[in-house]
This record gives C-alpha cells, structure tokens and sequence, in this order.
C-alpha cells in the first residue's frame, strides 16, 4: 500500500508540473526599445559635360554674333533643406579678355527662379534662387559667348566655370 501511495504521489507531481509549464509558456512575454531616427540636412551637386562657344561668322555693318552652346552641360541637384532654403551661385575663374562677355543661363529646378543669362565675372553671380526640396538630373545650363568687334582675333582659351549651392 505504501508503494501505490508513493506512485500516487509521484503522478500527481508530474501532473502539477506538466500542467504549470504549459501554463507559463502560453503566456506572451514583451518587451520594448527606443529607436532614434533623424534626417540630416542634404544637398549635393554635380555639374556634367563641357561647353564650347566659338564666334564664328557674322554679317556687314551687324558686328558680331553671339554663339550660345545649350546642350553641352547640366547639373544634377538633391537639397532636403526646405522651401527657399539655398540658391545657386556661380563664376568664372579669371576675368574675361576686354570686350567680351562669357554669359550663362542656369535653368531652374522645380520650384525654383532662374536669373536667365548672367555675365560671369571671378566674383560669385546669382545664377539660380528660391531653392525647395527637390530631386533632378539632367537640368540644362547654357553658356553664351558676345564679343565686339574692338575684341579683335581671340585664340581659343579655356574658362573654369564653379557653380555653389549656399544658404538662400
């Protein structure tokens, strides 16, 4: 009798046990992270392609004509900084030779205001103001060469044109 008593025992405390471990892993356990997140402020620019503008002809008693290249550069823009947060400023890296004038028109981004053509100098030029938020590649920038006769014969020469995206 005394080992029935002890089998009983034993069954009813693995009975207990059974029962208390199916009862404690169906309950969910959670738990809880903080997550810290933040967007910087980003803008790039990226101008591609080269230009070239050549006087080449003209007609009597007209002076000389200008010559424009529109297809030779474009830039590509990204800025998350806001509305009319930056603007696009540009030069030229010396001064131009007497009695010529290197223009550019710098198309806007959307949103956007172009000053169409302005005359380069080696001092920073608005070019381009009232920057948003925006995303584009591939916008036109076109360069404009003007001259008058009193330039006389010019032989071909190279200019570095810096565009600068800065704070509106």
């Amino acid at each position: 009798m005394i080992n029935k008593k002890v089998v009983y025992i034993l069954s009813a405390a693995a009975v207990c046990c059974c029962l208390g471990t199916g009862t404690a892993s169906a309950q969910p356990v959670t738990d809880t992270a903080v997550v810290t997140y933040e967007v910087e402020s980003i803008t790039q620019l990226n101008l591609t392609g080269a230009a070239s503008v050549k006087i080449v002809a003209g007609t009597a008693g007209q002076g000389l004509p200008s010559a424009t290249d529109s297809s030779g550069v474009t830039y590509d823009i990204t800025n998350n900084a806001g509305t009319d947060s930056k603007k696009l400023i540009g030069k030229i890296n010396t001064a131009m030779p007497a009695n010529t004038i290197l223009s550019v028109n710098v198309t806007a981004p959307s949103g956007a205001l172009s000053a169409a053509f302005v005359a380069l100098t080696a001092s920073d030029q608005d070019l381009v103001t009232g920057i948003d938020n925006v995303n584009e590649a591939g916008v036109a920038i076109s360069f404009k060469l003007e001259a008058t006769v009193a330039a006389g014969v010019i032989a071909s020469a190279t200019k570095t044109f810096t565009m600068t995206v800065v704070a509106s």
